[in-house]
């Protein structure tokens, strides 16, 4: 492992942050107790590092960050790190002391961007971008880290898993290797979820009522005074088969509504999965498994949706011709009969 000599940045920092902790912290800072807190984690960092107890020295560090935030103090992390072979980490901590002290010595700063560029011959460096650009919810993520596009990626030599998370789309994994000193560009290109077919709903015809035999009867007896037209044979189906297929796109209607609402919450489910992932907090490999799943489950329920959506417009139309063509009057019979001993006129019905 290479050495490095980082000395003088250490005694700089812990010269700042003992002045700016006793002097110059707002009142809206650290209490006085975790100012006097940070100086002795700080000191006890000192001492370690110059042990050359690299671990130890930047949890003392860190725990004064802590307490104190200071920039000067990432310039001690940054200098653990380099010793701990985490160039990454130690890039980051010196690039966020050089933005957050931009008034620092003329001489600090060239040192620290000295260093800079010597760490990066360590690391590889990948710029990523995505198409389409405006992919709703959008989580990408490097060795399970969720990373920004704004700025390239810093990372170790070696094998790397990116991944890439959108509402809607298939989740897009690249397996890449990169050497020390090389930069990459990767452009991810998602694809939308195909969605699934719509099913037409077959109606099946009704059954070819059994003719009866023929019988000879005696001709009915027509009334002088009936109406012909309200009369007439029934045509069209039979009410029943109105109210079966108006009962059924009913039952889909209701299925309709109530899986578009479910697809709705569980994307709303994804979009706060999706948050907390961009956001950095809690176990990233649960929450990108969770987001996976809720995705899954927001399609299913889309594709339901959609299922009942179909169900319901045929059943509606099939209602609406069911009615135009059904007859909903009373069915009346009236026959008449000669025999020997005289006439006879029966009349039946359904009301």
């Amino acid at each position: 492992m290479q050495r490095w000599s980082f000395g003088p940045l250490v005694l700089f920092a812990a010269l700042s942050v003992a002045h700016v902790a006793g002097a110059q912290t707002p009142p809206e800072g650290p209490s006085v107790a975790d100012r006097a807190e940070a100086r002795r984690h700080f000191q006890l960092g000192v001492a370690a590092y110059t042990r050359g107890q690299w671990a130890p020295a930047l949890e003392e560090f860190q725990s004064a960050y802590r307490l104190a935030p200071h920039p000067s103090v990432r310039v001690n992390m940054a200098n653990c790190y380099a010793h701990l072979d985490r160039p990454t980490e130690a890039i980051f901590h010196f690039e966020q002391f050089l933005a957050e002290t931009p008034s620092a010595p003329e001489a600090q700063i060239t040192q620290v961007e000295t260093q800079i560029g010597q760490l990066r011959g360590r690391i590889g460096e990948i710029q990523l971008t995505v198409t389409p650009p405006d992919v709703l919810g959008l989580a990408v993520t490097l060795d399970g880290q969720a990373i920004s596009l704004a700025r390239p990626a810093h990372v170790v030599p070696g094998h790397h898993l990116i991944e890439a998370l959108g509402e809607g789309y298939t989740t897009v994994r690249r397996e890449i290797d990169i050497a020390a000193g090389q930069a990459q560009v990767l452009t991810l290109s998602m694809e939308r979820n195909a969605p699934a077919p719509t099913p037409v709903p077959v109606v099946e015809p009704s059954p070819t009522p059994a003719v009866a035999a023929p019988t000879v009867a005696a001709p009915p007896v027509v009334d002088p005074h009936q109406d012909p037209q309200h009369d007439s044979v029934r045509r069209g189906p039979p009410p029943a088969v109105f109210y079966a297929v108006a009962g059924v796109t009913g039952a889909a209607a209701i299925g309709w509504i109530a899986a578009g609402a479910l697809a709705l919450s569980a994307n709303a489910d994804f979009d706060a999965t999706v948050n907390e992932i961009q956001g950095g907090g809690g176990d990233l490999a649960a929450l990108q498994a969770r987001g996976r799943d809720e995705a899954a489950r927001a399609s299913q329920l889309a594709t339901w949706s959609d299922v009942a959506m179909g169900v319901t417009l045929a059943g509606a139309v099939a209602s609406v011709v069911l009615f135009v063509k059904t007859d909903f009057r009373p069915r009346v019979t009236v026959s008449a009969m000669a025999t020997a001993a005289g006439g006879s006129l029966s009349l039946g019905g359904r009301f």
